[in-house]
């Protein structure tokens, strides 16, 4: 186990940085699940943060209604 990985995607022309495969190449380069999941948490994050804010905006709805039956505030 004395070689190391340095014939890696980075060598393969094949393969940009962007881990897909040159124009006519029909290989198709699969990423890992670590590399998965570090492309995707932008796009869960920005999921989980407008969804969070959704409930927010559903709760402040609810309490100022609540608030507005009870009396506490005025219109």
């Amino acid at each position: 186990m004395s070689s190391t990985n340095n014939d890696s995607e980075d060598d393969d022309p094949r393969v940009h940085s962007s881990g897909m495969s040159s124009p006519g190449q029909p290989r198709r380069y699969e990423l890992s699940k670590s590399e998965l999941r570090k492309n995707n948490k932008p796009i869960m994050e920005k999921k989980r943060r407008a969804r969070i804010n959704q409930c927010l905006n559903e709760l402040k709805t609810l309490i100022l209604d609540a608030l507005k039956k009870d009396g506490y505030m005025r219109d």
